[in-house]
């Protein structure tokens, strides 16, 4: 019998994961979802923006290059994302 550990290899990532990645990360920073690590919820305006940043750039690298699927999602999570920050915006103003 060996000693040896066995790694198996991470799943492969896909353009949806890496989407659902940045999409959970702008929740976080809008306090609409728990810090997994801290287990307490903030609003970090500055985070969710870099968040949407990254999901636009995604968006203008990848057009013509995604399936239907892939490119609904990514606008309707984009566009969730910046309406409840543009709400959080303005909580924060008034």
């Amino acid at each position: 019998m060996s000693d040896e550990i066995k790694e198996t290899p991470p799943e492969e990532g896909n353009f949806l994961d890496l989407i659902s990645m940045l999409s959970t990360s702008g929740m976080i920073h809008l306090g609409e979802i728990k810090d997994p690590i801290t287990n307490e919820s903030k609003v970090n305006l500055e985070g969710t923006r870099w968040s949407i940043d990254m999901l636009g750039i995604l968006e203008k690298k990848t057009k013509a290059n995604l399936t239907n699927e892939e490119s609904e999602i990514l606008a309707n999570v984009l566009y969730n994302l910046r309406m409840k920050y543009l709400e959080a915006l303005k909580k924060k103003e008034g």
